[in-house]
């Protein structure tokens, strides 16, 4: 770092570090242990998030930082995974989901010869992280979307195989008996959760080209099949096909087909500015399509299966309502205190079909396109304006594509609508 070649790196590194760090650093990679027993600053990971680590999407904060932490038996950090994240969801080794502010703890049994890592290390990752993660993302356009290669393409024929199989036997499966369905779901269960690691607790991936969503109450709302069944018949978006809503006893199993893609919160730093534009225009060919669906209930705002509705956003606990026979009626619901009345609860909207969820973790994209939508556990019939201010409702961060998109879809309408729901939700936590 002492030569005339270096000089540009050295000011820059001091610049970004400050003088002293930047010594600090020099002096940890220069350091050479005496000993051949001695094993420092050496941290084994998985290769997956190893690969996440390497590239920015995943660094340490010291919970306490301390100049001799290396020194300690036990040091705890906090994991944390930059927004919007470009990464495979991350799981342990027992399969259970590595979030965000999750803890981290290292510990040796002898720090003499055994000592942990070091937090100055760590601290000076996650200074670089940023950048790490914009180089990902700019080396990954450079290369295009791997989904458009050869690879990819030659294995998407098996999968539209393997779809078209899965729907073909379906009536035939629902003939068995269902002790035998329920046990072959529980072994698919568990073949998931060894091949594909559990992301989720209610939502496991599965072989033969399946999800399973299971569990008790929320964790599989009523109105989730029914509305797979509507969109399958009335619509041809890209969605998961239903293949059977199965009851034992309180826990429920809602078995569906894959849709194919990555959700758009990761893809979303990949795509470039016309891709972004052409995703809102499908998008809104999605929107309408799903307002087509007819109500074949005698409610008017429902769920596909005439029965409650069940959001998070609304008030109280348990975060079901309804049915409701007006919008008149759900206004009553919603509008827990008078000051919260607007002109807009005045008036009379059209009732759709509504996703209720758009989001991008819910937005499916392969190769820069819309692939499909997915979790249509919310979905029913409410006012028209729903489906954006529940869009707008679930956004959070300073990255606003999100809400660029929303008003492609939507034209730029229901901003009234919008300013009247966000007086709601400030006193009606999603919890």
């Amino acid at each position: 770092m002492d030569d005339e070649a270096s000089s540009t790196l050295r000011d820059t590194l001091t610049a970004f570090l400050t003088e002293s760090h930047f010594q600090r650093l020099i002096r940890y990679l220069g350091l050479k242990s005496t000993d051949d027993k001695l094993l420092m600053n050496l941290w084994t990971l998985h290769s997956v998030p190893a690969a996440a680590y390497n590239s920015g999407q995943i660094y340490l904060e010291p919970d306490s930082p301390n100049p001799d932490d290396h020194l300690q038996k036990t040091t705890y950090y906090i994991l944390q995974i930059p927004t919007p994240r470009t990464s495979p969801a991350l799981t342990t080794y027992e399969g259970r989901p590595i979030r965000s502010e999750d803890d981290v703890v290292f510990s040796t049994d002898d720090p003499q010869t055994m000592p942990l890592p070091s937090a100055f290390l760590f601290g000076i990752h996650a200074r670089f992280c940023n950048s790490l993660r914009q180089l990902r993302i700019q080396n990954q356009v450079k290369r295009g979307w791997p989904e458009k290669s050869t690879w990819n393409v030659a294995l998407n024929i098996p999968r539209a195989i393997l779809h078209k199989t899965s729907l073909s036997i379906r009536p035939v499966w629902l003939y068995f008996p269902k002790i035998v369905r329920l046990t072959a779901y529980q072994i698919l269960l568990y073949l998931g959760f060894k091949l594909y690691g559990r992301p989720l607790a209610w939502v496991q991936r599965v072989p033969f080209g399946l999800y399973i969503k299971h569990g008790p109450g929320k964790f599989v709302p009523g109105g989730e099949g029914p509305a797979l069944t509507l969109v399958e018949q009335h619509t041809n978006i890209s969605a998961p096909r239903l293949f059977e809503v199965l009851t034992n006893a309180d826990h429920t199993y809602l078995v569906m087909t894959r849709v194919p893609g990555i959700p758009l919160e990761a893809a979303s730093p990949f795509m470039s500015y016309p891709e972004r534009a052409q995703l809102g225009v499908e998008l809104r060919s999605l929107v309408s399509q799903l307002r087509s669906i007819p109500n074949p209930n005698t409610a008017s705002i429902c769920s596909a299966s005439g029965g409650p509705v069940f959001d998070y956003r609304f008030p109280g606990n348990p975060k079901t309502a309804g049915p409701f026979e007006s919008e008149e009626d759900f206004n009553k619901h919603l509008i827990t205190q008078e000051r919260l009345r607007s002109s807009t609860h005045d008036q009379t909207h059209r009732i759709y079909f509504s996703h209720a969820d758009l989001n991008p973790n819910n937005i499916l994209v392969s190769g820069g396109k819309l692939s499909g939508v997915v979790d249509f556990g919310l979905a029913g019939f409410y006012p028209e304006y729903w489906e954006y201010t529940k869009a707008v409702y679930t956004h959070f961060g300073p990255d606003t594509y999100w809400l660029d998109i929303l008003s492609d879809i939507f034209s730029g309408s229901y901003q009234e609508q919008l300013e009247a729901e966000r007086k709601i939700w400030e006193v009606t936590p999603p919890w």
